[in-house]
């Protein structure tokens, strides 16, 4: 009966370990990130802060309700965040600021980008 009792404790320890997961590779060149696009809008282009972009689109509705998504360059970006009196479904825009790849959301699309700022584009 001890035997099962330790047993059972060592399984049940374990079970609250966080799985050991490695972190993703940031080991990239500068040639593979730059893509061309056929659409109208135009590139994510970074701006003077580290990690900030500035991007160009219009707003669409996202899947889920509330989600505001931009699509640029191919790329979809969940916008969080930002005036929502410019940040509309519909409306052109330019917006400025950080994505957040690692950001969980109940939206499931595009990318999460943190706007610091927004415009009427």
């Amino acid at each position: 009966m001890r035997y099962l009792a330790a047993v059972l404790l060592v399984v049940l320890a374990a079970c609250g370990l966080p799985a050991q997961t490695s972190p993703p590779s940031s080991s990239s060149s500068s040639a593979s990130q730059s893509r061309t696009s056929s659409s109208s809008h135009a590139q994510p282009t970074p701006t003077p802060s580290a990690g900030e972009l500035t991007l160009r689109g219009t707003v669409e509705p996202g899947v889920e309700s509330g989600c505001l998504i931009l699509v640029t360059g191919g790329q979809e970006y969940l916008l969080l965040g930002g005036d929502r009196n410019v940040v509309t479904a519909g409306a052109d825009v330019v917006v400025q600021g950080v994505p957040r790849p690692g950001e969980q959301t109940t939206c499931q699309q595009g990318v999460p980008f943190e706007v610091k700022n927004a415009e009427p584009g």
